[in-house]
């Protein structure tokens, strides 16, 4: 989550608005839970007009300094962990460099981890939290494909964009989903 900038001003209403989405109850020690909005599993907050990561507003409340230029970065490797215990700032290459060490990066020289070792672990199609479609959509749309509808009309009574469409023809998305091309 790069192109940092620095956090805008928060208001009382943000800072209440901060706390109610932060779940505590697991104690001290373990992991806080962002119950808020996320993206790529990382807890974000609006403010204003801005989405901004909710570590970054954590380590402000609880440090009474912006990390910025600096990422918040996550000793527990749990992206909705919100407990600033387990937090350190540094910079993107310490943060890959921590991900590394812990055996978490997908290496070209023999995976160990990660979809490409376990790919029945990522969230695919329907699984996937902001889809629009189903299997059944895109086999539907593959067999209109099929039968020489044009991408533009097929997107139109799907409700996506005929970019969507042409990949999905094009067997680049919904891999996992058979049917004509």
């Amino acid at each position: 989550m790069s192109r940092s900038r620095p956090l805008p001003i928060l208001s009382a209403a943000h800072v209440v608005r901060f706390w109610s989405k932060v779940d505590m109850s697991a104690g001290l020690d373990a992991c806080w839970t962002w119950r808020g909005y996320h993206v790529a599993g990382y807890g974000m907050l609006r403010i204003d007009k801005r989405c901004v990561l909710a570590t970054r507003v954590m380590s402000f409340l609880t440090t009474g300094r912006d990390p910025f230029p600096l990422c918040v970065c996550h000793r527990c490797d749990n992206p909705s962990c919100m407990n600033p215990r387990h937090f350190f700032t540094g910079t993107h290459t310490d943060n890959m460099r921590d991900m590394q060490r812990k055996g978490r990066a997908n290496t070209p020289k023999g995976e160990r981890a990660g979809s490409h070792l376990h790919p029945e672990t990522r969230a695919r199609g329907e699984r996937q939290g902001s889809a629009r479609l189903t299997a059944a959509t895109v086999v539907e749309i593959r067999q209109l494909g099929a039968a020489g509808r044009s991408p533009g009309s097929i997107a139109r009574n799907y409700g996506v964009g005929r970019t969507t469409v042409r990949h999905i023809l094009a067997g680049d998305n919904w891999r996992h989903i058979g049917g004509a091309s």
